[in-house]
């Protein structure tokens, strides 16, 4: 063993350690269970709730309203999202038409939706809530010739 040098103050050994990294632990992981069940908790609301995600898709549609767009287009997408609404918190949306009506909206790479645009997204809704597309509308198969009566 060394003895000390005079004038020299030992070095002073401490007790015990601090344990920085087990409290930075502590507290990344008391964080990280925080803001788990905050996403658990959205995505319980998200579920109990789910037209407030369509409902702000549509609000974005009607502010991106392209200059052709006539106010008849407005009212009859207006409609058929009401439709299709009624239909989400019913449960009976027809996936195939979310889909279209999906990539409808994932195809527009401007900023503005045209005439051609608000059309589609009104026959996806209608086809999401499981209506049939409106007269005024063309479908996409012609209607079968009714049969006279006998």
């Amino acid at each position: 063993m060394s003895s000390p040098v005079p004038g020299i103050p030992p070095a002073e050994v401490p007790a015990a350690k601090q344990g920085c990294a087990k409290n930075a632990l502590l507290g990344c992981g008391v964080a990280a269970l925080v803001i788990f069940a905050v996403l658990v908790a959205c995505l319980l609301y998200l579920r109990r709730n789910p037209t407030l995600l369509t409902d702000m898709m549509m609000k974005q549609i009607e502010s991106h309203y392209g200059p052709d767009v006539t106010d008849q287009d407005k009212a009859d997408l207006k409609a058929a999202y009401g439709d299709f609404r009624a239909a989400v918190n019913e449960k009976r949306v027809n996936r195939e038409a979310v889909s279209r009506l999906q990539s409808t909206l994932s195809s527009n790479r401007s900023n503005q939706l045209g005439r051609e645009d608000v059309q589609a997204l009104t026959r996806a809704f209608r086809e999401g809530a499981g209506k049939a597309p409106a007269a005024s509308e063309p479908s996409a198969s012609p209607a079968p010739a009714a049969t006279p009566p006998p």
